[in-house]
């Protein structure tokens, strides 16, 4: 297993080569940062943060629809019905 390990520091040490030893040490050692503290996690909120906006106007789109289906559904049984808009015009057409 030692061996596994001392490639894997290797292979970080190659790709960060900004990083030393000893931040190295830290980064696979230490205590991790709150992941909403990380650029990776800040990516991951702003993608959830889109998709729930996307999913938002989609069901708000949907309520609309379904409002104007009741608005016009209503206006055919006149009993029922009390839109402002439409008594307005009911009174203009007689």
């Amino acid at each position: 297993m030692a061996g596994l390990q001392e490639v894997f520091v290797s292979w970080l040490m190659q790709r960060l080569p900004y990083k030393g030893a000893n931040e190295i040490e830290e980064m696979l050692l230490g205590k991790l940062p709150d992941i909403r503290n990380t650029r990776s996690g800040q990516d991951l909120i702003a993608i959830g943060i889109e998709q729930g906006i996307e999913k938002g106007i989609d069901q708000g789109k949907l309520v609309g629809q379904v409002q104007l289906l009741n608005h016009f559904a209503i206006q055919y049984q006149p009993s029922k019905h009390n839109c402002e808009a439409c008594l307005s015009n009911s009174s203009k057409v007689a």
